[in-house]
């Protein structure tokens, strides 16, 4: 991917983005790069220092917090990645996946809420990558999210399958 702009030398005036960021209500957003989530974490925060919402002070992985800005995102980025994201599918035999080309969001799930088949599927999200982000808006697709086939599946990715998220590992 190219590199990320540069950041702005000067504060950005009130209501405006960085170039090559699209602004969505009162938030930037831009896709970065192609990694795991914790890794495209680190991207976005390299990406824009300084930037709130970042955890160590720079842009973050998205919080979501309401369904016009899930269909603001999914408007906006929702085909990029399709055809090259997926992931394994045990029932089939196929445990090869590539999420390094799928749309990430910053949820993630408390690894001690449950592992494979054991525990809650669905406790435990309440975790983001953004440090400041307390959203309880939650978008996932049907039957999500499910641990699907006793995988560990502890991060929220956007755009799967239908029109919701999915629970996939990280």
């Amino acid at each position: 991917p190219p590199p990320p702009p540069p950041p702005p030398s000067a504060p950005l005036p009130p209501g405006s983005c960085p170039r090559g960021w699209e602004r969505g209500g009162s938030k930037c957003y831009r896709l970065i790069g192609r990694a795991s989530q914790a890794g495209c974490q680190d991207m976005c925060a390299a990406a824009l220092p300084g930037a709130a919402g970042g955890g160590a002070g720079g842009a973050g992985l998205v919080c979501i917090e309401s369904r016009a800005e899930q269909d603001f995102l999914r408007t906006t980025f929702g085909r990029v990645g399709e055809g090259c994201c997926r992931w394994p599918d045990p029932f089939i035999g196929d445990f090869g996946s590539d999420q390094s080309c799928c749309t990430w969001s910053g949820l993630f799930q408390d690894p001690s809420a449950d592992s494979g088949f054991r525990g809650d599927a669905a406790a435990g999200w309440d975790l983001w990558r953004a440090g400041g982000c307390d959203s309880g808006f939650r978008a996932w697709s049907r039957g999500e999210p499910n641990q699907w086939g006793g995988l560990e599946e502890d991060c929220a990715l956007l755009f799967g399958p239908g029109e919701g998220w999915v629970d996939i590992g990280c």
